[in-house]
């Protein structure tokens, strides 16, 4: 005689299992994720470090060159110049769009284009650009205009004199992923 009894086998998870492997796979991405972030965090400082070094090395190469700034006036009344509203003027002359200094518009500074004012040169025009960081904000410079090649820390600690940084005519900066001057865990000094 047949039966008709069915063994049944064990094919596949219980619920607890699932959300036990589903639980694991999330922490786990979280973990990763953080980390991916960090590291990302981590490249766009090496990168904007590599543009304050380049527009310093451009800034000092123009001056060799052409015994000026790249300004078209420059304020000598003051041993460190903050030319936060005339960055624009000065990496127009660095990468030869403005010719009434650099007269043969030759590039000194060379960096990719920048795409949706991050992480490069934006062309505003055929006759303007800005250098824009990775976080999307202008570089900051400074510079040295009795050209004794000392300039003031701009962001100097609390409570502490004003530190004199030497050997160098120009300082660069960028605020960093927060966006505010003066954070060392986040801006972007060329000189230290």
């Amino acid at each position: 005689m047949k039966s008709n009894h069915l063994i049944k086998s064990k094919h596949g998870f219980t619920l607890i299992e699932l959300l036990v492997v589903i639980s694991i796979i999330a922490i786990l991405a979280a973990a990763g994720g953080a980390a991916a972030v960090k590291s990302l965090e981590k490249a766009k400082k090496v990168k904007a470090l590599t543009t304050t070094k380049q527009v310093e090395l451009a800034i000092d190469q123009f001056l060799d060159d052409t015994n000026n700034f790249p300004l078209d006036a420059a304020d000598t009344n003051s041993d460190t110049l903050d030319i936060l509203t005339r960055g624009t003027e000065v990496i127009n002359h660095l990468v030869g769009l403005n010719t009434t200094i650099n007269r043969k518009g030759t590039k000194y500074l060379t960096t990719p284009q920048a795409k949706r004012r991050k992480e490069g040169l934006f062309y505003e025009s055929d006759t303007q650009a800005d250098l824009y960081d990775p976080w999307g904000e202008p570089y900051r410079l400074w510079l040295d205009t009795d050209f004794d090649e000392i300039l003031e820390e701009p962001f100097p600690t609390a409570n502490a004199t004003t530190t004199k940084i030497r050997g160098s005519s120009a300082l660069i900066m960028s605020n960093g992923s927060d966006q505010e001057a003066g954070d060392l865990k986040t801006d972007v000094y060329s000189w230290k």
